[in-house]
Parts: C-alpha cells; structure tokens; sequence
C-alpha cells in the first residue's frame, strides 16, 4: 500500500481505489490451518501403466506382444494390461479425434488455433516430436511434403546403432 500510494503508475487500472481494495482483501483473508500425520516415511506406491504410455505405444506401433485377443502392455514391477481390440481402436478414435479438433481450429483460426502445453518432456521417441508437429503444424508439414512419418523421419532423423539401456537401467 506504501508503494502504491507514493506512486499510483503501479497500478494497471487507476480507477481503482487501493484502500478499498485492500481492505477487502485484508477481510478476505482465510485463517491458516495446520494438519498433522503419525506418518514417519511416504508409503511405497505401486508402479503402474500411465495412459500416455498406452497411447504412446498405440499411436507408434510398437512391437508389443499382440495376438487374436488383443495387445498385451508390460513393464518391469505393473501388472500386464491386456487392451482388446476394441479398446484398441477406441484409443486410435481418440487420437484421430484429437487430431481432427486441431485440424479444425487450425482453419478457423489461421493456422494459430492450438496451444499445448505439457510438463512432461518427449522422452519417448522420435514418433511423439512428429505427433505433436503434426497437431501444430500440419500444414507447414503437407507444404514440405513431410505429412507422413516415414518423409518426415528420413528428413529430421538420423540412423544410429547403438545400446539403449532398458528401464530398469540394464
């Protein structure tokens, strides 16, 4: 309040009257409550299959064990998820759909129509840089004729080989 009142440019609307507002907000002010626990260590979770995990290995085609029934996902210390081919082509509707929606917004709004915005890095593969290029920039993609995987892969990617430590750190 002291700064304000020695310089009324701090605030972004002048119309504003400061001491009303703070006293306000000063009314607004909510008690601080303590919580205890006889808690002594986190409990251990359990490792499990996140559904990006799911839709990661959906959208890449991975080499997942599959048969008649269905693609089995595993991973070290989860129990296996069985997806049956119906739940399958349940997630690639999902995927085609998010797709769509952006596809959408990108001609109603001039190409800047989407945001996303995530606080997982692509870790993954290669396969979810141009998922996520061709959500946002599906036309820049189809301009350069990168539209499908393979052109674009041959063009931005480069074959290595080499060792890749499994998740376990082996």
């Amino acid at each position: 309040m002291k700064g304000c009142k020695e310089n009324r440019d701090v605030l972004r609307f002048h119309y504003h009257k400061a001491d009303i507002l703070y006293q306000k907000l000063q009314e607004l002010e909510l008690p601080r409550k303590d919580y205890s626990t006889n808690l002594t260590e986190h409990p251990q979770l359990k490792a499990f299959i996140t559904e990006d995990e799911i839709l990661a290995t959906i959208s890449r085609g991975s080499g997942e064990w599959h048969d008649a029934k269905g693609v089995k996902l595993e991973k070290k210390g989860c129990n296996d998820i069985l997806l049956t081919w119906s739940n399958v082509a349940k997630h690639i509707d999902e995927l085609l759909s998010k797709f769509m929606k952006c596809r959408y917004m990108d001609e109603m709004k001039g190409g800047k129509g989407v945001v996303l915005a995530t606080g997982t890095p692509v870790s993954n593969s290669m396969t979810e840089f141009y998922i996520m290029q061709r959500y946002l920039q599906y036309e820049s993609l189809k301009k350069n004729h990168l539209e499908h995987f393979d052109s674009w892969a041959s063009t931005f990617g480069e074959t290595q080989s080499s060792f890749e430590l499994s998740p376990e750190g082996t």
